[in-house]
C-alpha cells in the first residue's frame, strides 16, 4: 500500500511540474520530450506496483 500512495504522488508531483512549463514554454520537441517522461514514469510506476504486489515476503 506504501508504494501505491508514495507512487501516485510522485506521479501527480512530476506531472504538474512538467505540466507547468509545457505550458509556460509551448514548444513542439519540448511536449514531445515530456509526454515521453510521463511515459516512462507511469511505466516504471507500473511495473514496481506489480513487483511488489507478487513479493510474498519470504526470503527463502
Amino acid at each position: 500500500m506504501f508504494t501505491l500512495i508514495t507512487g501516485v504522488t510522485a506521479a501527480v508531483m512530476v506531472a504538474v511540474f512538467l505540466g507547468y512549463y509545457a505550458l509556460r514554454i509551448e514548444s513542439i520537441p519540448l511536449w514531445i520530450i515530456i509526454i515521453g517522461v510521463l511515459g516512462m514514469v507511469i511505466a516504471d510506476f507500473v511495473r514496481t506496483f506489480r513487483e511488489d504486489k507478487n513479493d510474498t515476503g519470504d526470503d527463502g
